[in-house]
């Protein structure tokens, strides 16, 4: 661990002094050489998969769950293949409990998926299924949690199901329930983002899949979309949830022409909105997409063209006041390519890597509406272990920030809590129509 002091606006929690950056390694077992993802973070618990090699021996990835005080722990596994691999990843976490899934191999017979929950006084615990095949095998992946709930996609072969694919909840005292599809027990559903209990994500339907969202009263609902061919065919995904906002893509159509996806917003009163998108090619093709919203804004990215010429990615920050307004760049090379793609968000904050001035990797960036576009990689380098590029930001919750580094021994998953100036994250978002304000008038 080593310390730096930086003020910087990203958490309405009280933090320590001093900066903390932590250096996550694996749990190889005398093996310098690995890797280890972070995936999700809550209450300061970060779960994600780490190489599983013993003396130089490869056994596969197991899911771990990683805080300050405790480190690196495995949340187990159920069982190796017969070539002695194991596969487990950690997805989710919340309240202190982490979620994933691992293969189930028993005595040389594989089982399919399960998943599990974890903590340190339980540890590993399979959540159930919604049925297996004659044989007892399923698949079932968790990817979401909130609360004392987790969420994720499970075989169905109960109530006339045949092993299709569909969302579920679940929690300690009502098991594992199926959400359904929006074409009954035979369509398929995945969940993508939860937020206060209401879940969104895409169904199948008889016309293509279409975004849903759900809750425990009203069940699940299609947001529809706002294209299709010729035939109604089309498609549509939500992707991110905030208050009553839900956001997404779908396909855009002329005639039967596809033109790409484009980002759009939708509420209960407006119903789904095309939010735009900065360039195409000119034949009108190319693709926006949102892929998180939190604190007022939703992200996304958009494909870059001059004339028919691709030239990257850039990134957007939106919200009905403003639209959509260009995040920026770190670099633009020669050719005049440039990449920059915001993945997630925390309360008005988003994250994800940029094309960097170096020939090397991405950097790891975060965005807010009064710093801009901050290369962590750069601010924290004189920091780093020796060789560590950090190449991606991939979580941030409760003011940490977790990503991965391109390292000498191969990819790790990396730990900052910064210094914050004492303003909120409501502070912060507070500012944000001034300097969109400012930005649109260039």
């Amino acid at each position: 661990m080593k310390t730096k002091f930086l003020a910087f606006a990203l958490a309405a929690v009280p933090v320590p002094a001093f900066a903390q950056f932590y250096a996550l390694g694996t749990l190889n077992v005398n093996t310098p050489s690995g890797n280890s993802w972070a995936y999700a973070a809550a209450n300061g618990m970060l779960v994600g998969t780490s190489s599983n090699k013993v003396n130089g021996v490869d056994h596969g990835e197991l899911a771990y769950a990683w805080t300050p005080s405790g480190g690196m722990q495995s949340m187990g596994t159920y069982g190796p293949d017969p070539s002695g691999h194991t596969t487990s990843e950690g997805l989710a976490t919340s309240n202190g409990v982490g979620y994933g899934y691992a293969e189930k191999w028993v005595g040389g017979t594989d089982y399919g998926t399960r998943s599990f929950s974890w903590d340190p006084v339980h540890g590993m615990q399979d959540i159930g299924n919604l049925g297996t095949d004659s044989h007892g095998r399923a698949n079932v992946n968790v990817g979401l949690a909130e609360g004392s709930k987790a969420y994720g996609v499970a075989q169905v072969f109960t109530g006339g199901g045949h092993g299709q694919s569909q969302a579920f909840v679940w929690d300690s005292v009502n098991g594992m329930q199926s959400l359904g599809s929006l074409s009954g027990i035979n369509g398929s559903s995945t969940p993508i983002a939860v937020s206060n209990g209401n879940l969104v994500g895409v169904s199948q339907t008889s016309h293509g899949d279409r975004a849903f969202i759900w809750d425990s009263v009203n069940g699940m609902r299609s947001l529809g979309t706002l294209s299709t061919d010729t035939h109604g065919n089309g498609l549509s995904y939500a992707r991110a949830i905030d208050g009553n906002m839900v956001y997404g893509y779908y396909d855009s159509y002329v005639g039967s022409v596809d033109k790409g996806t484009r980002a759009f917003a939708w509420d209960s009163v407006h119903g789904m909105v095309n939010i735009g998108t900065f360039s195409t090619n000119l034949s009108g093709q190319g693709n926006s997409r949102v892929t998180s919203a939190s604190g007022g804004l939703a992200f996304g990215y958009c494909e870059k063209w001059v004339g028919n010429s691709f030239e990257g990615y850039q990134s957007f920050a939106w919200d009905s006041a403003h639209g959509m307004v260009n995040v920026g760049n770190l670099a633009i090379d020669a050719s005049g390519y440039e990449s920059t793609q915001l993945t997630g968000s925390d309360n008005g904050v988003a994250f994800g890597n940029a094309h960097s001035a170096s020939a090397g990797p991405d950097h790891a960036v975060i965005w807010d509406p009064v710093h801009g576009l901050t290369d962590l990689h750069n601010m924290l380098s004189s920091y780093l272990p020796t060789g560590w590029t950090l190449m991606s930001t991939d979580a941030m919750k409760d003011g940490w920030i977790y990503g991965r580094a391109l390292t000498p021994n191969g990819i790790r998953a990396w730990a900052y809590y910064p210094v914050p100036e004492p303003a909120s994250f409501a502070a912060v978002s507070l500012g944000l129509f001034g300097v969109l304000a400012r930005k649109r008038k260039k």
